[in-house]
């Protein structure tokens, strides 16, 4: 859940701390510590709790199961594997004024997917890996500093994951999060 200040020095010292952060985040390469035996619903969960999606008013937000991966346990860093997928989230409700947003949650081959599907701007295939890029940012109507997608990509690696734009997607764009089960 995002933090409300009420001083407007704190939420500024805020962002930037949060900013610093996402910086040293892109340089990191190795691993990270993985010690949660956590479900698929649980990391979704925690996700929707802390994105807002579910209060988002611009757009219906619908979160789906697949019924193999309901009972699907996954061996991770819980917190990292919420805060990519929180990006995710985050990046759809920032391009989607209107039309829906849904969290797909899947089972492909011996992966767990997040598929983060919206009716918003899309991403043209073009820019598919671009937007992955640190300080890459396809126009400038947007708040952000262009290293959500970066950083979220660099966290799902560093689990043994990945991130991907799934650019036969239509009507919008869809973010594929996997990670190994």
């Amino acid at each position: 859940q995002k933090l409300a200040y009420t001083h407007p020095i704190a939420g500024n010292i805020a962002l930037l701390a949060d900013g610093i952060l996402n910086v040293a985040e892109i340089e990191m390469e190795q691993p990270i510590q993985c010690d949660d035996n956590v479900m698929a619903q649980d990391i979704a969960a925690l996700a929707i709790q802390e994105s807002g999606i579910s209060n988002f008013q611009k757009a219906d937000f619908k979160c789906q199961m697949v019924e193999e991966a309901q009972a699907t346990m996954v061996f991770t860093n819980t917190k990292q594997a919420v805060r990519a997928l929180v990006a995710l989230l985050d990046n759809a409700m920032k391009f989607t004024a209107q039309g829906e947003i849904i969290l797909l949650i899947n089972i492909e081959g011996s992966n767990l997917e997040f598929c983060v599907e919206d009716s918003g701007t899309g991403v043209l295939s073009e820019f598919a890996e671009k937007i992955f890029e640190p300080y890459v940012k396809l126009n400038d109507f947007f708040e952000g500093d262009g290293v959500g997608l970066t950083v979220a990509r660099s966290i799902a690696r560093r689990l043994g994951g990945d991130i991907r734009l799934g650019t036969e997607y239509r009507g919008g764009a869809r973010f594929v999060f996997s990670l190994p089960i």
